[in-house]
């Protein structure tokens, strides 16, 4: 073991991330994995083909539906209750609708926008959904739902030659729409007026992958490119950021407070993350996939799917968030030093705790199996130096424990 890894355990100082942890998973079909949604506790799938998949809750096991649906939906959008909208960009008609938590679909000749569907925003705790549309021709469309998705009206759009691709809604008034090319526009009256904030990808053709806000001021614009743009001031300056994401950027979500994933379409360093609010990326080295990926998802119990080609989705342990790491690092060890028994402050009262004795080499010389319990008994140990390290689900903590 590395000498410094070592001296980091003996001294307390190192905490094992919650990365790392993806494992495969495969739907009974070849198709692709296009988009997902939470319906409550149970997620819901589409692909490519017409064909559902719906779980039946958190443990993740899928039912198919075969029914006359959406091929390659470009948007899913909750409505009220178990309503669902699902949108796409290139097929007629472009919308339809479920009503049964997608188990089966019915086509829509019309819906919230007659355009190609492109992308939504939702103001999470209010019935405002805001979809947003662009034909092959360039025509733009964006349109607001007031009663949770049962009924949409048109807004107004940017007097602008490129293709809406994305939009965000801060609240029911302040709202972004990006466009193909590059452009950035911010509307404060519900999108009746609009102003480009900038171009930030002046001469250079930069389609709009993802605008994701994690508070009313802090936001990320992502493009295909690679590139990305931060805001701290509610969108009015955005600086580009310090780092350069492997390309094609297809998605990107805020997985907690402090950390965001962004996922490329294809290449080895498909997947990069920032535990600083986008501040700066690194390469996500824990994953490694041989398919072609096209949805981040954060399912209902936090964990993240990475939708892919050929039936498959990726899933991810729950990524820990630095308000979780302060939590974390509060534990502590007493009597230290001790003689036979030892027990453990900090550690969430609902979480199994696993003990593992480690020596001052990272040789394992004792294991107990998860308990709620926070004591436990070391007298066959011998007197000297140890190291403690504590696994509860999301992380593991080490600490050093002297035994008298």
């Amino acid at each position: 073991m590395h000498l410094t890894f070592r001296l980091l355990l003996a001294l307390g100082l190192f905490t094992m991330p919650a990365f790392g942890q993806w494992t495969l998973h495969q739907l009974g079909t070849t198709a692709t994995l296009t988009r997902a949604l939470n319906t409550g506790s149970s997620t819901l799938i589409m692909t490519d083909t017409n064909q559902t998949w719906v779980s039946s809750g958190t443990g993740l096991v899928f039912q198919s539906f075969i029914q006359s649906q959406p091929i390659r939906p470009s948007v899913l959008l909750q409505g009220l209750g178990a309503t669902i909208w699902a949108g796409t960009s290139a097929s007629s008609p472009n919308w339809y609708k479920s009503v049964d938590s997608g188990r089966s679909w019915l086509s829509s000749a019309s819906g919230p926008v007659s355009n190609g569907i492109q992308d939504f925003s939702t103001l999470l705790g209010t019935p405002y959904r805001f979809v947003c549309g662009s034909s092959a021709t360039g025509n733009n469309s964006l349109a607001i739902s007031r009663d949770g998705g049962q009924t949409f009206q048109s807004l107004g759009v940017p007097n602008w030659q490129g293709p809406m691709r994305r939009t965000c809604f801060l609240d029911s008034l302040t709202g972004f729409l990006a466009d193909h090319d590059g452009a950035l526009f911010k509307t404060t009256n519900q999108g009746v007026t609009w102003q480009m904030v900038n171009m930030l990808a002046t001469g250079m053709i930069q389609e709009a992958a993802a605008i994701r806000f994690i508070t009313d001021s802090i936001g990320l614009l992502f493009f295909k490119s690679g590139i990305y743009f931060r805001t701290t001031d509610r969108g009015n300056n955005w600086t580009m950021g310090v780092s350069r994401l492997s390309f094609p950027v297809e998605d990107a979500i805020w997985v907690n407070d402090t950390t965001i994933l962004a996922l490329s379409l294809y290449g080895p360093d498909q997947l990069s993350i920032s535990t600083d609010q986008g501040i700066s990326f690194t390469t996500d080295s824990t994953f490694s996939s041989n398919f072609r990926s096209h949805q981040l998802h954060l399912m209902p119990d936090k964990k993240v799917a990475i939708l892919c080609d050929s039936g498959a989705y990726w899933l991810s342990s729950r990524f820990v968030s630095r308000t979780q790491e302060r939590y974390f690092n509060k534990w502590a060890v007493f009597p230290n030093p001790g003689i036979n028994r030892v027990e453990v402050s900090g550690a969430p009262d609902d979480a199994l705790v696993k003990l593992t004795v480690l020596d001052l080499t990272g040789r394992v010389v004792q294991s107990f199996q998860p308990t709620y319990n926070r004591n436990w008994n070391l007298e066959a140990l011998a007197s000297g130096a140890w190291i403690l390290k504590f696994s509860a689900g999301l992380r593991d903590t080490c600490i050093q424990w002297i035994k008298q």
